[in-house]
């Protein structure tokens, strides 16, 4: 039986066509809208896109410079350095792992034959709360956990990557102190840097190796900029699998500059060996617990020596300290080794203030060669002012005044210029 033709003019024959319209239409804007997403891709972010591309076939590492010596000022090293294998560990790494690293610390212990818990120790970040051993720098870089590793087991570390996750071992320059704690607290120490400093000192964020020490104290602080040099980039080529395939550019470190100082190393050796003598001399009538001597070159302003007993080992930094030792170092009993007397202690004028004095006084028109009354204590503002034990000299010439340390001429020496300077109301 055939079917009557159909009318062309029904509703249903009107929306087939619609749709068929509506389709083609939604097609081709699919494919315009690609057309423009394809071009967006290959020609404004073009340059953007191979770059990255570039980025996964070339690996950039940042090669740390060798930290300049500090000399004596005959060229004897006062701080040098020495190459050993270090042990480090990605602490992110192994604090995300589902153990937290447990595993990984476990074998390792046994492979450097350390206690589990001295490693675990030193993964701690330290804080205000936290007991020594613990990692002074910051969590982004590799903790140092054993120093001075053996070939072998350097080696074995390195060959068994898959064995270790998160675990490096490399040649690290450490800083060696060949005259033990003479001069400690003028040569202060290294500590790894923290995020803090990263933050604060470009040259530091520019060219971070994961391994970089700062100068904490002394002359190391001081000088971090110069000692530090400049540090190289090595751009590598690496296959998908990660391996290196070519040397890309090669740009070498450039090395610390040495300092050199007025410091003289017997000199600072006989200064600190007198000045231990003398304290131990006059503990039986004194404390004499703490003591500090200079010794300065008088032509140039140079240091030749700077002495402070007690002083310390800088070395003891190196690897992180214990709570004990540095408990040691902060503590009275100890007398505070930390500190250095000749520069951060506290202690009254004594007789530098007849220095000073009597220069205002010749300045002023008193006579050198004229004598001044040396009496036993003056009375100045209502308060009394003595010579050492109340002793009297009667009329002395300024050259006596120095050799018997009679106070009471300089006391009245300030005084009188005060007074002459018009005393509580002066000209303005």
């Amino acid at each position: 039986m055939r079917r009557p033709p159909v009318d062309p003019s029904l509703p249903g024959r009107k929306l087939g066509t619609v749709g068929i319209v509506l389709v083609q239409v939604l097609v081709v804007a699919l494919f315009a809208l690609l057309g423009v997403r394809l071009w967006y891709l290959q020609v404004p972010r073009g340059e953007h896109y191979r770059e990255l591309a570039v980025s996964n076939h070339h690996q950039r590492l940042v090669v740390p410079a060798t930290r300049g010596q500090i000399l004596d000022a005959r060229g004897r090293p006062l701080v040098s350095n020495r190459t050993e294998l270090v042990v480090s560990a990605d602490y992110h790494e192994l604090t995300g792992m589902d153990d937290g690293g447990e595993a990984v610390l476990s074998d390792l212990a046994g492979v450097l034959d350390v206690p589990l818990e001295e490693l675990r120790q030193r993964m701690r970040l330290c804080g205000p709360d936290v007991q020594r051993p613990c990692w002074p720098g910051s969590p982004y870089q590799p903790v140092t956990l054993a120093e001075g590793v053996e070939a072998p087991v350097a080696l074995h570390i390195m060959e068994r990557a898959d064995e270790f996750p998160g675990i490096t071992a490399q040649a690290h320059a450490l800083r060696e102190y060949p005259n033990g704690a003479l001069a400690g607290q003028v040569l202060g120490y290294l500590q790894p840097v923290t995020q803090e400093e990263l933050e604060a000192r470009e040259e530091l964020r520019t060219q971070f190796t994961g391994i970089d020490q700062v100068g904490r104290d002394g002359l190391e602080k001081v000088y971090d900029t110069r000692l530090r040099g400049t540090a190289g980039l090595r751009t590598l080529g690496v296959n998908n699998h990660g391996q290196v395939m070519e040397v890309i550019s090669d740009r070498p470190p450039e090395p610390g500059m040495h300092l050199v100082t007025h410091i003289d190393l017997e000199v600072q050796r006989i200064a600190e060996e007198a000045l231990a003598k003398g304290m131990a001399a006059a503990r039986p009538r004194y404390k004499a617990d703490a003591g500090a001597a200079v010794v300065l070159d008088v032509r140039t302003g140079g240091v030749v020596a700077m002495a402070s007993v007690p002083t310390y080992d800088p070395s003891v930094w190196q690897g992180g300290i214990d709570q004990e030792t540095f408990d040691e170092m902060l503590s009275e009993e100890a007398g505070e080794p930390l500190l250095s007397r000749a520069l951060q202690g506290q202690y009254p004028p004594g007789s530098t203030f007849k220095v000073s004095s009597l220069s205002a006084a010749a300045e002023s028109g008193y006579s050198l060669r004229s004598t001044y009354a040396c009496p036993g204590s003056v009375n100045i503002g209502g308060q009394n002012f003595a010579n050492y034990a109340g002793q009297g000299h009667g009329s002395i010439t300024l050259h006596r005044a120095i050799v018997v340390s009679c106070n009471t001429v300089f006391y009245n020496f300030g005084y009188q210029l005060w007074l002459r300077d018009g005393g509580l109301h002066p000209e303005g």
